[in-house]
């Protein structure tokens, strides 16, 4: 049987906390039946230690700075608190984890699942990149969320499929409750999957500078029901968009379009449903 312990990895050298030290070539193997993962960008701090309450990983080791920290299948993990020097973090089905303290400075939320204890969660400026955002069975849907960053900020993160604030119970983005938000001018893209299911967002006002609206950006955003877009309906028609942009996201026969009005300069469009073919 594998078993995972804590560790250090820099490059090709592994440093475990039971002292075993090897040199590394492959991405993930066994030795004497612990399992290593390797990290060749930097050195990573793993955790999987089902009896820690909370956790604080160093922030450097032998003078190098620990950049990525991965902690999985925490069962009694209550607090995690991160060091300034992290840039990546997964974290997954640690299900009494109840404060996840995030540092100034982390670039990429790889993986945030299985946290159905973790009701709050502020999410610094400085995040660029946000993969899997599942915090339970039924999403993020009791996760309230406070970005700390600008909605121009937000616009240039990127969102895996799984990814997007939608789910969450609530979204606050620079301190206020994200319902009828205005994106400023000079944004000229809506990520991919970043408002996907959000139950909480009624409007939106989009400037002319917008050129494209990624995959599924308003999937699922049934509360929708006005978009603001600040030019002609001949600019809003020239828009690129992405596959499943404005799908209502809902299962079998009942999938079809959401139903909302684009008001432009010069007149309104609306969108509907589409009914099933007989």
């Amino acid at each position: 049987m594998k078993k995972k312990i804590c560790c250090l990895l820099l490059g090709g050298l592994v440093l475990s906390s039971c002292g075993l030290m090897a040199a590394c070539e492959k991405s993930d193997h066994v030795i004497d039946g612990i399992e290593y993962t390797r990290i060749p960008e930097g050195i990573m701090a793993m955790i999987d230690d089902p009896a820690i309450t909370q956790a604080s990983p160093l922030a450097e080791f032998d003078g190098e700075p620990v950049v990525k920290v991965d902690f999985w299948d925490g069962t009694d993990l209550e607090e995690l608190h991160l060091p300034s020097s992290v840039r990546e973090l997964s974290i997954k089905n640690c299900p009494s984890l109840r404060l996840l303290e995030l540092n100034d400075g982390l670039l990429k939320l790889s993986s945030l699942s299985g946290l159905p204890a973790l009701t709050e969660l502020t999410i610094p400026a400085s995040v660029r990149k946000v993969g899997t955002f599942y915090n339970n069975e039924n999403g993020t849907g009791g996760l309230t969320v406070y970005y700390e960053g600008s909605v121009e900020q937000m616009m240039n993160m990127e969102f895996s499929v799984v990814g997007g604030f939608g789910s969450c119970k609530a979204l606050y983005v620079d301190g206020e409750l994200f319902t009828d938000p205005v994106v400023p001018d000079g944004v000229s893209a809506i990520p991919a999957f970043i408002f996907t299911n959000m139950m909480q967002l009624k409007s939106i006002t989009l400037p002319s500078s917008v050129t494209n609206i990624g995959e599924e950006a308003f999937s699922g955003c049934r509360a929708l029901s006005d978009i603001y877009y600040q030019s002609t309906t001949l600019n809003w028609d020239m828009i690129g968009k992405g596959h499943a942009w404005n799908s209502n996201n809902l299962p079998g026969e009942e999938r079809g379009l959401l139903s909302f009005t684009v008001h432009c300069t010069d007149g309104d469009i609306e969108y509907g449903p589409v009914l099933p073919q007989e």
